[in-house]
């Protein structure tokens, strides 16, 4: 839309891929039209709602994490340091005469948890989507931020202690990670393939590609002979493509160690 000096587009935002964490707690901004924020058409809300309440947000995808201020009509009831959901998320992106930027809007925010301990989901079993995200998110600002317990604590609106024990389940969670056997090198798969072809002179890769019912440039890069398309060797090969192969081959799993 366009209002003499300004422009302004209304955008709507996926939030399927998206995790929340309320880094501040709601504070009301006053009525639209009365120093506080415009209507939140953008995202869904009625055009003659008034927008009232402001909350600071950690917006999460993957391992990026952007802080955003979400404008909504009613009080949300969230606490710092809780996962949230968001319903409705919109941006008004452009320039008036007076700001430019984008500013978000929501229809609701919602808190995942009762409690700091407790989790609507997994009842503080840290399983869930949400729990994993505060673990990691621990984790993170006291390994690779350097933050103390106190410092993490601060913000993300928790004592040092639960701090504390969230950044160890996600260090055990890592350490236990190291010790799982889903692969194998493909060096080792490469010379039980190899001594098959030199017992059998008509076995060749490519009638092995076949047996596989793949290209052969596909079973080269699976097992390391040729690069990906990003130049790099793969190193590993999971166990049940391994499996696969040396079936392929005539031969049972089990007579390729780590099988």
């Amino acid at each position: 839309m366009s209002e003499g000096d300004s422009h302004v587009m209304l955008l709507p935002i996926d939030t399927s891929r998206l995790q929340f964490l309320v880094a501040a707690p709601a504070e009301r901004i006053g009525l639209a039209g009365q120093g506080g924020q415009q209507h939140a058409r953008g995202s869904g809300t009625n055009a003659t709602q008034e927008t009232v309440w402001r909350v600071a947000l950690v917006a999460l995808h993957d391992r990026e994490a952007q802080v955003i201020r979400v404008a909504l009509p009613d009080d949300p009831k969230v606490q710092r340091g809780e996962m949230a959901t968001v319903e409705g998320l919109g941006a008004s992106v452009g320039t008036t005469s007076s700001r430019s930027g984008a500013r978000f809007y929501a229809t609701a925010i919602r808190p995942l948890r009762t409690t700091a301990d407790a989790c609507r989901v997994c009842a503080g079993a840290g399983t869930c989507r949400s729990c994993a995200q505060r673990r990691k998110h621990a984790w993170r600002l006291t390994t690779e931020h350097g933050l103390s317990y106190e410092q993490a604590a601060q913000r993300m609106g928790l004592t040092p202690q639960q701090v504390r024990l969230l950044a160890e389940k996600e260090r055990d969670r890592l350490d236990l990670k190291q010790y799982k056997l889903d692969t194998i090198p493909t060096e080792r798969v490469r010379a039980f393939v190899e001594q098959a072809m030199a017992r059998d002179p008509e076995l060749t890769r490519a009638e092995l590609a076949r047996r596989l019912g793949m290209r052969e440039i596909d079973l080269d890069r699976q097992l390391g002979y040729q690069p990906d398309k990003r130049g790099s060797r793969q190193r590993s090969i999971r166990i049940e493509a391994a499996s696969r192969i040396v079936i392929a081959l005539g031969r049972a799993p089990i007579e390729l160690e780590g099988c």
